[in-house]
C-alpha cells in the first residue's frame, strides 16, 4: 500500500501545482490549456482513489480506510467541477487538495 499512498501524494502534489500554475497565469494565457491540465489530473486522482476504494473492499479492509477512499474519491470529482467553473480569482483546487483524507 505503501507505493500506491506514493502515487497518491505525487498525483495530488501534481494537481496542486498545475491548480498554481494556472492561477498564477490568468492574466497572462488567453488559452485554457493550465484549468484543462488542472482538471485532467483531478479526474484520473478520482480513478485513482476509485481503484483503491475497490481494491479495500475486496480485502475487507477496515471501514475508515474504505470510508476515507470513498470520500476522496467524491471529493475529487466534486473539485474537476470546481475546477471547471473556477474564474481563476483563487487557486480552489490547491486548497481544496489540503482537505483530502
Amino acid at each position: 500500500m505503501d507505493e500506491e499512498q506514493e502515487r497518491l501524494d505525487r498525483m495530488v502534489q501534481l494537481a496542486k501545482k498545475n491548480c498554481k500554475w494556472c492561477y498564477s497565469h490568468r492574466g497572462l494565457s488567453p488559452t485554457e490549456k493550465e484549468k484543462t491540465n488542472t482538471q485532467k489530473v483531478v479526474l484520473k486522482l478520482a480513478e485513482e482513489y476509485q481503484g483503491k476504494y475497490d481494491s479495500l473492499r475486496k480485502e475487507d479492509a477496515d471501514a475508515e480506510e474504505i470510508l476515507a477512499a470513498q470520500h476522496n474519491k467524491r471529493y475529487c470529482w466534486d473539485m474537476a467541477e470546481t475546477c471547471k467553473k473556477c474564474e481563476r480569482d483563487v487557486d480552489r483546487v490547491n486548497r481544496a487538495l489540503n482537505d483530502l483524507k
